[in-house]
């Protein structure tokens, strides 16, 4: 290769790209320092569509401080190659911009390449347990040791690290890290360092093996030499790393619940004799660490959080820990206490609810009291959550709350933690909704599985107090068991303070069951164009016998729209389309029409003063088949509650077409 530093050496690493039908997939090699002709031996995989493409490897010579400098391309078309065969050769390095006068370029490289189907991966535990007679890096005749497990193959480079030992050359660590392995050549590497603050780590050795010499079903425990960067012997490292490496075929993680219900007895960290706890949630396994926190309670030292919080774990040695702390605004929070808990103790399928006692921080002189109560669960990782999609219809003969004798109703819907609220309808004891709500039932907290929906009905008031209605509960174990959806009229229930509960509202609910994995894309995306065409034989607002009509058509939970205004007519013709995309929501993936209500309201339009009302018509999308057009003149209506205030005579000519998929995008 070209000598791109001033030693007249490089410092080469290749970047290899895919290019082809199924889009660019970049991965790098690793960096060998001061050479000319390097040895990498790493294999990368890339995922691939059967279509034309090529692979591209540009060669670079590694800095640290500035640019890297381009060393030459070499570049190989994949049509070329068969399934299940491969090629290996020299190939002369290019230019990697030809237009670039300045680019040097020199030598060759060989790479093997080879096409096959794709393989599942299969797990490689590395426990890391001790080291033992290590190099002292400290002036006190000690180091503080930590390790760094690295894998080079297939899918790429990936670290991770012990924690630091300190004051030691006989470290015992105890930790596992799980890794994700082709059945391809790859390299595994323990580098031990000693731990500095300040300036860079002091390296001790290092252990490197072949991952190949690993089969699946195999465990081995066995101590292991380190030796120098190179693999070479040599004065400067001494000692052994013991390891145990097992080689299993690939397991789904399973999960593990806790719940953070509440601590007792905390440290007072304020001047007030109190604190203001919250929770930090540590998971340290071999997949690496998650953490997690509770939100604050202020002012007390019993604080209750009842928050659930859900982790991915394996069958593996691992740990959790509740650390409390102390918010503070300015300055460092408070340390109040920790627990730890074995991962492996908590049982599959069975639920431990029990106070643990809180202790300080190892090596570290600070004061822990009180106790924090955790409910912990362990199960099969769910591929599915279950939503309660619920329309509120409409009810009838509620409560008069108001001195007209009507009410202003809104209904509150209650599933465990989660709620919604719809609209206030004036003036009405019949109100009409026709709204949807999507509930998620809550599944994380098994000693609180919740089976009951509650939809409440309130009197909506700008001044006073909200007044109750009435409030119906809903059995969802029965709905489960039927087959059908649910649609009735429930009798409204409970003590209100205007008198005995009267009415029954109307609901409409299913439960769906949608993919944990599924992610919202184009097909369950939806488009909805309406065609405001004409109206006729509408009422005269203005004096002069006509009107300014204009629409303004609307979708639950869209943006409103308006056609132009026609002015001094009664049988105005728009000839507009509006659009409206109904994407998919964390609620909603896959942005069902039901609940989905389309309006259409008429105005004449006044310069000055508000617009009239010239009638309105509105019905339920899902009354409606996607890719069918809907062409039809409507009678236009009153208001709902101002039947007798609205005058309105006319209809409307409307067209509506629902796509998805790509022709909704």
């Amino acid at each position: 290769l070209v000598a791109a530093d001033r030693g007249g050496t490089s410092d080469p690493f290749v970047e290899i790209r895919v290019h082809g039908a199924c889009g660019d997939d970049k991965k790098k090699t690793s960096v060998v320092e001061k050479t000319l002709d390097p040895d990498w031996n790493e294999c990368l995989t890339f995922e691939i569509e059967d279509l034309p493409g090529e692979v591209v490897l540009d060669v670079y010579d590694y800095d640290r401080l500035s640019r890297n400098d381009c060393l030459g391309r070499a570049s190989l078309n994949l049509e070329t190659l068969g399934l299940d065969r491969a090629w290996e050769g020299w190939v002369e390095l290019q230019k990697i911009d030809p237009d670039d006068e300045l680019e040097e370029v020199s030598g060759s490289i060989r790479f093997k390449v080879q096409k096959r189907k794709k393989v599942p991966p299969n797990e490689l535990v590395v426990f890391v347990e001790e080291a033992r007679g290590l190099v002292a890096a400290d002036r006190g005749g000690t180091s503080d040791p930590f390790a760094q497990v690295q894998i080079e193959g297939g899918a790429g480079i990936f670290k991770k690290k012990t924690r630091v030992i300190d004051q030691t050359l006989n470290p015992n660590w105890d930790e596992a890290f799980l890794f994700l392995v082709q059945d391809l050549p790859g390299f595994l590497t323990i580098d031990i360092y000693d731990y500095d603050k300040f300036g860079s780590n002091d390296f001790l050795g290092r252990a490197r093996m072949q991952v190949e010499n690993f089969t699946v079903g195999d465990t081995v425990q066995d101590w292991y030499q380190l030796k120098g960067k190179n693999n070479e012997n040599t004065k400067a490292v001494t000692g052994d790393v013991k390891l145990k490496i097992m080689r299993r075929p690939a397991t789904e993680p399973c999960e593990l619940i806790l719940k953070l219900i509440g601590a007792r007895d905390l440290l007072a960290a304020d001047r007030g004799g109190t604190s203001d706890p919250f929770a930090q949630i540590t998971l340290s396994g071999p997949a690496g660490k998650a953490k997690k926190k509770s939100k604050t309670i202020s002012k007390t030292l019993n604080p209750q959080w009842n928050e659930v919080f859900i982790f991915e774990l394996y069958d593996l040695p691992g740990e959790i820990c509740v650390a409390i702390f102390d918010y503070d605004r300015l300055g460092s929070n408070d340390f109040l206490g920790q627990a730890k808990i074995d991962v492996l103790k908590v049982q599959k399928d069975s639920v431990s609810d029990n106070w643990y006692k809180l202790e300080p921080r190892e090596g570290k002189k600070e004061g822990a009291k009180g106790e924090v109560q955790l409910r912990l669960f362990r199960r099969k990782k769910r591929e599915f959550e279950t939503w309660v999609v619920m329309e509120l219809c409409e009810a009838r003969e509620v409560l008069a709350a108001d001195r007209d004798g009507t009410s202003d109703p809104y209904a509150v819907i209650e599933l465990g933690a989660a709620q919604e609220k719809s609209q206030a309808k004036q003036n009405t004891r019949n109100p009409v909704w026709n709204e949807a709500f999507s509930l998620k039932l809550d599944q994380d907290d098994p000693e609180l599985v919740v089976n009951t929906m509650t939809v409440s009905l309130y009197d909506y008031n700008k001044i006073e107090k909200h007044s109750f209605l009435g409030k119906v509960e809903v059995d969802l174990v029965k709905i489960a068991e039927d087959e059908e959806p649910f649609e009735e009229w429930i009798e409204l229930g409970g003590k209100s303070e205007l008198g005995r509960v009267t009415g029954e509202v109307r609901l409409k609910i299913r439960l769906d069951r949608r993919s944990l994995g599924k992610e919202p894309g184009a097909p369950t995306t939806k488009s909805v164009s309406v065609a405001l065409l004409e109206a006729k034989g509408l009422v005269a607002a203005d004096r002069g016998g006509t009107s300014d009509p204009f629409v303004q058509v609307n979708i639950t939970g869209q943006k409103m729209q308006k056609t132009k205004v026609i002015k001094k007519t009664l049988d105005p013709q728009w000839n507009e389309t509006k659009s409206f995309v109904l994407a998919p929501s964390k609620a909603d993936p896959d942005a069902r029409l039901e609940g989905k209500i389309l309006s259409c309201e008429v105005f004449d339009f006044d310069l000055i003063g508000g617009n009239d009302f010239l009638g309105q018509v509105s019905f339920p999308l899902s009354n409606l088949n996607v890719q069918e057009v809907f062409d039809q003149w409507l009678p236009l209506k009153p208001r709902e509650g101002k039947e007798k205030k609205d005058k309105v005579t006319g209809s409307i000519h409307v067209q509506v077409v629902i796509t998805e998929g790509e022709e909704a995008e």
